[in-house]
């Protein structure tokens, strides 16, 4: 198995750099599976599940940008509808 560059960046640090490159300072919340392909077809399948957000950003902002995505998957679009 490699190990892991201990002078490379965490995939959390090199997602954080990618994301706010591209939207600045906006507030925002990334759920990811970062399961190996080993846990995932074991015997006793695992999941592993994490969360990329600005590292000064407050834990209601976060939680509200879940709960708003949530929210918006179990709407059901109205034809016509603009909001």
């Amino acid at each position: 198995m490699n190990q892991p560059d201990m002078n490379e960046p965490d995939i959390e640090h090199r997602l954080r750099d990618a994301i706010e490159t591209i939207i600045g300072s906006a507030p925002y919340a990334l759920c990811f599976d970062d399961t190996p392909l080993e846990d995932m077809f074991d015997n006793e399948p695992a999941t592993c599940m994490r969360v990329v957000q600005p590292l000064r950003q407050a834990t209601y902002t976060t939680r509200g940008l879940f709960e708003a995505g949530s929210d918006i998957l179990a709407c059901t679009p109205i034809e016509g509808d603009n909001e």
